[in-house]
């Protein structure tokens, strides 16, 4: 399983990797494409009684890099519909209010994520989404190995039994070391001081900052385990072989990509500093 993962991982990355150095339709095309499948996919865990709705959610995570202009009124209508119509579209289960709210909640996350991915493309270049892509695969690899490993207490046993506190906590220095690596190359997101004790500084909270994304992406994992439990289902998919589905490979950008866009965007306001 490891070695097919690992083989899917290696076909898959080159094309994302340069949609995301060279944007424009490229990029667009990624996250229109992205957008599309994650949207089908969590449509089925709905399990929604008319069928074109969920073509109509899809559709509408498709159109979004076409209509996008910034994080502005217009693109929250999009989130703001996007979770009333899945919210109350009828679905072919008698769920509670609760899990109605939970399911509605992650398709306003993932219409949020693309948003959050389009904006930073578009502010920022490709540094910042690199950033992202780097720190979160720190969390997935440092997680997978070190839980495998050390093992020990579960985090969540009865959403999802494989993740373990150690899996995090080695995620998290992964992400960290993951993310000091990307802020001393030329592909650094961030203005590093001149002076060497600054630098060093600089660098600490770098660490500091791209461990806390671990958690942030975990939480995102969690989510999407808790919703493949209510609907006693393995994987979101089938899309990706050794992953499962897409939303599978990507659920922890639900609750990252927004993080890093209202960091970015507090920042820019001067209500945070960035490091």
């Amino acid at each position: 399983m490891l070695g097919l993962r690992v083989l899917s991982s290696a076909i898959i990355l080159p094309p994302v990797l340069a949609a995301i150095w060279y944007g424009g339709i490229f990029y667009s095309g990624l996250l229109s494409l992205a957008g599309a499948v994650m949207l089908l996919e969590l449509s089925q865990m709905f399990g929604f009684r008319t069928v074109w709705i969920k073509y109509a959610l899809a559709g509408v995570a498709a159109f979004l890099p076409v209509v996008f202009t910034g994080l502005g009124v217009n693109a929250a209508w999009f989130l703001v519909i996007g979770f009333a119509f899945a919210f109350f579209s009828p679905s072919n289960r008698q769920d509670s209010f609760f899990i109605r709210l939970i399911f509605s909640g992650v398709a306003f996350l993932a219409y949020a994520s693309l948003l959050s991915l389009l904006w930073l493309r578009t502010t920022g270049g490709h540094e910042p989404i690199l950033y992202l892509v780097a720190v979160i695969a720190g969390t997935d690899i440092g997680g997978y190995f070190v839980g495998k490993t050390v093992g020990g207490p579960k985090m969540a046993p009865k959403i999802s039994p494989n993740k373990t506190w150690s899996g995090l906590i080695g995620g998290a220095a992964l992400a960290g070391v993951f993310g000091a690596l990307i802020s001393i190359s030329p592909l650094s997101p961030f203005d590093t001081a001149e002076s060497a004790d600054q630098t060093g500084i600089t660098v600490f909270a770098i660490v500091i900052l791209s461990a806390l994304f671990a958690p942030v992406a975990q939480l995102g994992d969690i989510l999407e385990s808790w919703l493949k439990r209510q609907r006693e289902m393995k994987d979101s998919g089938n899309l990706i072989p050794g992953h499962g589905g897409l939303l599978d490979r990507v659920d922890g950008y639900l609750t990252a990509a927004p993080l890093a866009a209202l960091m970015v965007l507090m920042h820019e306001r001067g209500l945070v500093a960035w490091p």
